[in-house]
């Protein structure tokens, strides 16, 4: 009876996997297996392709694989379905990018064989662009995170050497598996849990999402309009950061860069007087820039048809073992006042009850703030409980201050963080910001606090 088997999928599929989840990638009609390395109990490295025989006869085993949580999906999601295989439970899993990520080494495979000294007998670089080629179909035209029309490459020379190339990352994953150490027991609890958590998914808005897109299209097709009108169709959009640049010295109002309060200063007139033309264009670039917003399309990309986006969470995706967000970021979304968040409720809750948000889009034009910067500062409006369920929302006080002083057993500033949670002394931040910038506590400001 084998007691581990290591695993790499190379796919297929029309929907792209660097813009979704391993988890929608893997539900969708269109994904295939195109082959399987696995290598038994450390045994030769063996190949599956569809059409065979389910390759393993007894699955007690644990199985291995480097980014599992791709693996997993692909298994239980596309293979289950296409292949009729048994599922797989994460407790069942060993992710070798974890391990790898624990021990200080790289998140990538590449880099992981530069790291351990594997070099030329790492990974298949000139493998690795083949199977690019036929992961999704050539010249398909692409909206959203799907492929439309094109055909997948079904050259058998670029198949046996993707299937080469499938092998030869079995080869260097066994190699990982032997240098690495296991997940420590607690480490492993976590990596399984968030597993669950990446299954289980977040709720999303999905009606609010699909129509924030198609505003913010409306508004980029406007300010398009304004901006070729104002240039002669020297510039035909708000990002063309290059043009807009040399348009502003050719205009005799030049910028040192295009950051956001450059663009605010120079909208203020504190810089130089603007043309008119000028300042049609850097008003235009100022309401797109804002990067909350593609959030929408995050969302659209990554939620499955249930509603849910999954697969948003990375383990140990930064040291010392710090949980990161990916896809829509989650972890990331803009802060709301609470002065706000009743009026974004109500306008998020007519966005998405609206077939089409055209009266809404004109209220919007006419703010202050506009389109684009109003759907930003909503960003968090994306996550809501389905019927039936209910966000409750938390957080930890103080939470990296907390850990930090006990783990550096520093019981004095301990003791005042326990004294302030009693209503005693000054807020732990003041503080500490009050012996960093050699200040009285009564002086600290919030921009000092923040600092800490």
């Amino acid at each position: 009876m084998p007691t581990s088997i290591l695993i790499d999928f190379e796919t297929r599929s029309r929907v792209d996997l660097g813009d979704t989840s391993a988890y929608k990638y893997a539900r969708h009609p269109s994904t295939e297996v195109l082959c399987m390395s696995y290598s038994i109990d450390g045994g030769p490295v063996q190949l599956w392709k569809p059409g065979e025989p389910f390759p393993f006869y007894e699955m007690g085993a644990t199985i291995r694989a480097f980014n599992a949580a791709f693996e997993l999906a692909i298994w239980n999601y596309c293979c289950t379905r296409k292949y009729a295989w048994p599922r797989l439970t994460p407790e069942q899993i060993d992710c070798l990018q974890a391990r790898s990520a624990y021990a200080g080494l790289p998140r990538k495979l590449a880099t992981v064989c530069d790291a351990i000294g594997l070099g030329k007998q790492g990974k298949d670089i000139d493998g690795h662009k083949i199977m690019l080629t036929l992961c999704k179909p050539q010249r398909g035209k692409k909206r959203g995170c799907e492929f439309e029309g094109g055909k997948f490459c079904d050259d058998p020379e670029k198949h046996a050497a993707n299937e080469k190339y499938c092998r030869q990352d079995a080869v260097v994953e066994g190699v990982v598996n032997r240098v690495t150490p296991p997940l420590p027991e607690m480490e492993r609890r976590l990596w399984v849990a968030n597993q669950a958590i990446n299954e289980r998914g977040t709720p999303v808005d999905i009606s609010l999402c699909r129509n924030a897109v198609q505003m913010i299209a409306w508004e980029h097709e406007r300010l398009g309009k304004e901006i070729v009108a104002a240039t002669g169709g020297k510039i035909s959009t708000p990002n063309q950061l290059a043009k807009i640049k040399d348009f502003l010295a050719a205009e005799g109002c030049p910028l040192p860069n295009m950051q956001e309060n450059t663009l605010i200063d120079a909208l203020a007139d504190r810089l130089m007087p603007l043309t008119d033309n000028a300042r049609t264009v850097l008003r235009a670039r100022q309401l797109v820039r804002d990067a909350a917003a593609s959030k929408y399309q995050a969302t659209l990309n990554y939620a499955d048809a249930d509603g849910y986006c999954r697969d948003s969470h990375v383990y140990y995706k930064a040291g010392p073992g710090r949980f990161a967000g990916q896809g829509v970021q989650f972890q990331n979304l803009r802060r709301l006042n609470e002065n706000e968040i009743d009026g974004y409720v109500a306008l998020a809750d007519r966005i998405s009850g609206v077939s089409t948000p055209a009266e809404i889009y004109q209220e919007l034009l006419a703010t202050e703030l506009g389109v684009i910067p109003t759907l930003g500062a909503m960003v968090r409006m994306i996550v809501r409980a389905h019927p039936g369920k209910k966000l409750v929302v938390s957080d930890y006080t103080a939470i990296e201050m907390r850990v930090l002083h006990w783990m550096a057993g520093d019981h004095r500033t301990l003791q005042a963080i326990y004294d302030f949670d009693k209503g005693i002394g000054e807020e732990p931040y003041k503080l500490a910001a009050a012996t960093i910038f050699g200040k009285k506590v009564e002086d600290v400001t919030k921009a000092n606090a923040r600092l800490v």
